[in-house]
């Protein structure tokens, strides 16, 4: 069913007041600082070379991922 003509568009959900909202700038500073006092480890499973990154797909793709995957390109 199509909306009538001249009709608004639903509003996007509003974050409750005082929320940073996603990814801001205070947010990442705030990782970088966990991460450089070591309160926090990324999850970091896998760093596949560029030749392999098609492994590191199906590796994804299968649910077998646990962590963020990476691409070394030198």
């Amino acid at each position: 069913m199509r909306p009538a003509a001249g009709a608004r568009p639903a509003a996007a959900p509003r974050e409750p007041p005082g929320h940073p909202g996603p990814g801001g700038r205070e947010d990442l500073l705030t990782v970088t600082e966990l991460i450089e006092a070591d309160e926090l480890t990324p999850a970091d499973e896998h760093t596949h070379s560029l030749a392999d990154t098609a492994e590191g797909v199906r590796h994804a793709e299968q649910g077998h991922a646990r962590g963020k995957a990476a691409v070394t390109v030198v």
